[in-house]
């Protein structure tokens, strides 16, 4: 697969995509911003930590904490909240891999408590508390309807709404 020249050097782009012309001569533009956005996806989809350790759907951890993941240097580079590069603990001086990053992350998240899952726990939804004693009360299901589902989730992360 060939990128496509214009006739002076530079690439042809259609739709704001570069056009790269494929061996049978076909040519079509590539959308890099939705190939990394799919990459992203795909690995929060399938990441342990993402969907045994968090109460809520890979959608909403992909819009958390999605943001923080960028391809640098042909590889998916984590970063926290203040812009730095999140360095494995177990390789010291290389970049943490996906599941030590979002782990990382996850645990900087200042409600982590409302989206991580109990130790031992195997219910894919929180354990609904009534209010008092200090502790937020727990709003919406996220085993329920539609509109509990969207009520908790609005809840617990309001800066999404």
């Amino acid at each position: 697969m060939k990128l496509k020249l214009n006739p002076d050097g530079s690439a042809v782009v259609q739709n704001g995509m570069p056009v790269y012309v494929h061996s049978d001569g076909s040519e079509h533009p590539f959308d890099a911003a939705g190939t990394v956005e799919a990459l992203n996806r795909r690995h929060f989809e399938t990441s342990k930590f993402v969907t045994e350790r968090l109460t809520v759907p890979v959608d909403v951890a992909l819009a958390a904490f999605g943001p923080s993941f960028k391809v640098e240097g042909g590889k998916v580079v984590a970063h926290d909240r203040n812009g730095i590069k999140v360095l494995s603990h177990a390789r010291l001086g290389e970049d943490a891999d996906f599941e030590e990053a979002i782990e990382r992350l996850v645990n900087q998240y200042p409600s982590k408590d409302q989206i991580l899952r109990a130790a031992g726990s195997s219910s894919s939804a929180p354990s609904q508390s009534g209010g008092g004693g200090g502790q937020q009360k727990k709003i919406g299901n996220l085993s329920g309807s539609r509109e509990e589902r969207t009520a908790a989730l609005a809840n617990r992360f309001p800066e999404l709404s």
